[in-house]
Parts: C-alpha cells; sequence; structure tokens
C-alpha cells in the first residue's frame, strides 16, 4: 500500500497528468468483469474508450465509441452512452466451486472465442484539483459469435487518472 502511494504522490507531482479537460485517461474497473480501461476523447463530446478484462477465468478486450454530456450543467460531471464490441478469449478448467458461476454456452471445459456487441451507459466526474476521474456505467453485451447469449449483469466502478 506505501508503494502505491508513493507512485500515485509522484504522478501527481509529475505535472504531465491533469484532470480538467483531460484528453486520455487510464485507470481500473471493478464489477464481475474486471480490469484496465483507457479512454481517449476524440473531440469535446466523443471519446473512443478501451478494456481489457478478465471473467470466467478468460479474458476480454472491448472498444467502445461514447457520447459525454454535462449533468445539470455542471461541467465536470457527465452522462454518456455509446457502444462498440468485444472479443473474448476463455479456458476452462473444471472447479466444481466456479461451476455455477460460468458462462453457460460455453461450460463445455473448452478454449473458446467469443464475439459480440456491447452497449454503455454511465456517468462520471472529474476532480478540478487531482488529476482523477471516478463513475460506475452499465454495459450490456451480446455474443454473436460461438454463442448467442445476452448478458445485463456488467455493472462497473471505475477510477481513471487524466492525462493531458
Amino acid at each position: 500500500m506505501r508503494k502505491i502511494t508513493i507512485i500515485l504522490y509522484i504522478l501527481f507531482c509529475a505535472g504531465f497528468l491533469q484532470a480538467q479537460d483531460y484528453s486520455t485517461g487510464i485507470g481500473f474497473r471493478t464489477g464481475v468483469a474486471h480490469g484496465l480501461t483507457v479512454k481517449h476523447f476524440i473531440d469535446e463530446k466523443a471519446a473512443i474508450e478501451a478494456m481489457l478484462s478478465t471473467r470466467w477465468k478468460g479474458i476480454t478486450i472491448t472498444g467502445l465509441y461514447e457520447t459525454h454530456a454535462p449533468v445539470w450543467d455542471t461541467p465536470r460531471l457527465n452522462w454518456y452512452i455509446g457502444g462498440g464490441g468485444h472479443v473474448a478469449f476463455y479456458d476452462y478448467e473444471y472447479d466444481e466451486r466456479e461451476h455455477m458461476k460460468k458462462n453457460p454456452c460455453v461450460d463445455d471445459y473448452d478454449d473458446h472465442a467469443l464475439i459480440g456487441i456491447d452497449g454503455i451507459v454511465g456517468i462520471e466526474y472529474t476532480f478540478k484539483q487531482l488529476p482523477l476521474n471516478f463513475g460506475f456505467d452499465w454495459k450490456p453485451t451480446f455474443d454473436l459469435v460461438e454463442c448467442n447469449d445476452f448478458r445485463a449483469d456488467e455493472v462497473s466502478l471505475f477510477v481513471r487518472f487524466g492525462i493531458k
């Protein structure tokens, strides 16, 4: 914990991070699928986001296009909506305790590659004086290749460091 605090302090003092009007944010997501997130604004109201997450002993790569708007004319509080796609790779091993948590479409314990579409809606707040941005979102997914499976359980909390 002490090492993380020192690293964060160095990043804050480095001068290249800025939360206000950040163009790129890098951070972490938590939830049923957790991992890394990178968001880059391509203009004032539009961003692209890439996610690398884990779930069901596998890995998912997601790409999204998002449109942002302020909430109640508050400049640092934004809501967003968007869509995109994902590709997921799973390598199952039998584990009786984990069996009920596995994707019902691919519980034959073989290797699988899934391709699908994603939606996203969320809200985020960017601090004025700190290079931090946090929020939560809901990301429903629909697998199209290898499995036709709709999932609406991906609700995530995230925190990002803003890079100007």
